[in-house]
Parts: structure tokens; sequence; C-alpha cells
């Protein structure tokens, strides 16, 4: 089974209509007793994502009313899936990899975190993480790590299909 591990520049088009916001609703909203461990968010995610919707409310994008709703949406939505604790020792670990592919600090965690995921579900489930971002940067970075990635804003609902489906 594909897990799906979701970074900010990601999750942010569950709740904002931007490209790629198709792709992301279909992942998330793909029916199936298997979401909860399919999807993977952490605190970090979490807190850039209400950062990003803060933003568009401050852009004046989102009406005050319609941002307390989704803040509420999301905080209910993060129930349903996998939430991956990050410890100070996962912090000091991803620091390499801003060096190694000129990141900044959260894409470095983001990247060491679902290695790491990606590395306790290869042995224990023959499972694959699946990186699903739209930074460029980071993008590039899981690549050359050798993960799998997706990219909403170039993805199509086939491929989102596709993925799902691997058991």
């Amino acid at each position: 089974m594909n897990c799906f591990y979701l970074d900010a520049s990601a999750y942010v088009k569950y709740y904002y209509p931007e490209p790629g916001s198709d792709i992301v609703v279909a992942l998330v909203d793909e029916p199936g007793d298997a979401r909860s461990r399919r999807l993977i968010v952490t605190s970090m995610a979490i807190a850039e994502t209400v950062a990003v919707l803060n933003r568009r409310r401050n852009e004046l994008r989102m009406p005050d009313g319609e941002y307390g709703a989704v803040i509420a949406r999301l905080f209910a939505d993060v129930e349903q899936f996998t939430h991956w604790r990050i410890h100070d020792d996962d912090l000091l670990d991803a620091t390499a990899l801003i060096p190694a592919h000129n990141l900044n600090a959260s894409d470095a965690l983001h990247l060491h975190t679902a290695l790491q995921l990606d590395h306790i579900l290869d042995r224990t489930q023959q499972s694959c993480v699946v990186m699903v971002a739209s930074d460029r940067r980071l993008l590039r970075a899981a690549d050359a790590e050798g993960m799998n990635a997706l990219d909403p804003e170039a993805a199509t609902l086939r491929e989102i299909h596709d993925l799902i489906a691997v058991a």
C-alpha cells in the first residue's frame, strides 16, 4: 500500500483552491478503510498550512468567517490522518539535508520525516511513501534521495488512482 506524506504546499490545496487542488482533493477524499493509514501529516505541516491560510485571509483572499470554518475543518480532518510525531532528534538529523539540497529548515524536516517513514514502512509492510508537495526544490531533493514524489500541480487524476490502487 502506498502512503502519502503531505507537506504544507500540497496540504493547503485541500482547503484553498489553487492549481493542483483537484488532485489533492481526489487523494484525500478517496474512499476506503485504509485512508487514515494512507495519509500522513506532521504538526509542522499543520502549522504551515494554518500559516498559509492565515496569509490568504490577511491578503483579503479569504473572508474571516470562511477562514474560521476552514481552520475548524482542518483540525477535524487531521483526526482521520496518521499524525506523525516529530522529535528533537528529527530536527537535528534533518539539518544534514539543508546543505545537501539547499533546503530551508522546514523542508529539510519534511524530507527527513518522509525518508524515515519510507524506511520504516519498507522494512515492516513492504509499503512505499510518496512525498506529495508543490515545492519544486523539495520535490527535486526527494527525487535525489530516491523517494517517490508527486507534484499535484503536474499529476493527473489517473496517476492518483493508480498510486492509491497499489496494494
